[in-house]
């Protein structure tokens, strides 16, 4: 059997790599990418033993052109609009040329506004793509979400082979709108179903869970042992997660918060902060570099936003051996919680009177529905839950802090790449 993987995140999401490899153990695997990012992508998926083509399904007829306009317009949107609103103001805020930026932001303020009845699938019935992407060969194809090619998508399923979506990440039925009901769709975990069914109406017949590609490298980390300590000293760590230039002062603010209390609850530890990944500019991270009791843990990127295995282990080795992991929702407050470190959701301290706010961003519904909702007191909600915690902290009584990790853990099983592979494969299969 020969799959089309589609996928428009190629060079930063090792685990998908790590997962094509694995199931080009039971198949033969070709990676279908954006045709802007073939010259990029298109080498070193060659050089990691991929065959690479480009997508080349253009949709800029009139026809099109008004079909997709309407369907900006109009969209119908998941029913968690913040989780929805949020990535879109991030991906406005990735656009360089300040008009198109102010127009991308006037059209995502109207699309809020407006009615959405448009769906998805007559959206794609609507398409007419070029059909240039070669693609014959496939006998099946399976789309990670996000999709990245309405046009592509829209071919696929009027040439009639088998489609599946893999789910890729715990909050993408939260904040995506492209989700078809007339594929079959891989998950992480029975949560995801719920989720895909709350969100979009997709039937739990439609869905099979797999596992998590994100978290196979927890599953290595674990079977790798015991590691050594990563600092002399004895620290709790913040992993930051905002990327929206209108909320990433306050995330500072909470930091330099937190950076306060330790030095005068427990002097003797450090605060470890990891900087995200996905910010271009880490520049925004500059003051935390002068406080005494910070030490940044950003040595881990090396090209654009990529990141190595070996790193993504450190990250690991590091949350592990830590006090603590403090976060406002993330998907590494999620891994945090696989660890033998507590953690920890804030969730106070910031302005709630501003749109979107912080508070929007830590109540998005993936962390209230898997971590809000289960972590008891490791939802931090005052100062003196914090002095309290931090003083609890720096006496060693960490183990005191692990029920919420357990909690999280039971609704999220850790798999291997190679297990994930073969349950995606023999799902594919039997389709």
């Amino acid at each position: 059997m020969k799959i089309g993987i589609v996928s428009g995140f190629v060079d930063f999401r090792n685990d998908l790599r790590e997962f094509v490899r694995e199931l080009g153990g039971f198949a033969d695997c070709v990676m279908f990418v954006p045709a802007h990012g073939q010259a990029d992508w298109g080498p070193r998926l060659k050089e990691a033993g991929f065959e690479a083509r480009a997508i080349e399904e253009r949709t800029d007829g009139f026809r099109n052109r008004v079909v997709k306009k309407l369907f900006s317009l109009f969209m119908r949107l998941p029913a968690s609009r913040n989780n929805y609103y949020l990535m879109e103001l991030f991906k406005v805020a990735q656009i360089k040329e300040a008009d198109q930026r102010l127009e991308a932001k006037a059209i995502l303020d109207r699309r809020m506004r407006l009615p959405h009845f448009f769906r998805y699938d007559r959206f794609l019935r609507m398409l007419r793509p070029a059909g240039n992407t070669r693609c014959d060969d496939i006998d099946c194809f399976l789309f990670i979400t996000e999709v990245c090619s309405d046009g592509f998508l829209a071919k696929v399923l009027r040439g009639g082979k088998p489609c599946h979506a893999y789910l890729y990440s715990w909050d993408h039925a939260f904040k995506h709108c492209r989700f078809t009901l007339r594929t079959r769709y891989l998950a992480w975990n029975d949560g995801a179903v719920e989720d895909l069914r709350e969100m979009h109406g997709i039937r739990p017949e439609q869905v099979a869970v797999i596992g998590s590609t994100q978290l196979g490298f927890m599953e290595r980390f674990r079977s790798l042992g015991p590691s050594e300590r990563p600092f002399a000293f004895r620290y709790i760590c913040f992993g930051c997660a905002i990327a929206l230039p209108q909320l990433i002062a306050e995330e500072m603010k909470i930091v330099r918060e937190i950076a306060r209390l330790l030095e005068a609850c427990a002097p003797e530890m450090k605060l470890v902060v990891r900087p995200y990944p996905i910010l271009g500019d880490w520049g925004v991270y500059q003051g935390l570099r002068e406080l005494p009791n910070v030490v940044m843990d950003d040595g881990f990127r090396k090209q654009g936003n990529a990141v190595s295995n070996q790193d993504i282990n450190s990250k690991f080795v590091t949350i592990e051996h830590s006090e603590g992991f403090f976060h406002l929702g993330t998907t590494l407050g999620l891994e945090s919680a696989l660890t033998g470190a507590p953690s920890f959701l804030i969730d106070y301290g910031f302005a709630a009177e501003q749109a979107p706010s912080v508070d929007d961003f830590v109540h998005q519904t993936q962390n209230d529905k898997y971590i809000h909702g289960v972590s008891g007191r490791n939802v931090i909600r005052s100062e003196g839950q914090l002095r309290t915690l931090l003083t609890d902290l720096g006496m060693g009584r960490k183990q005191d802090y692990l029920e919420a990790n357990r909690a999280i853990a039971a609704r999220f099983p850790v798999r291997s790449f190679r297990e994930i592979a073969q349950a995606a494969f023999l799902e594919m299969e039997r389709r």
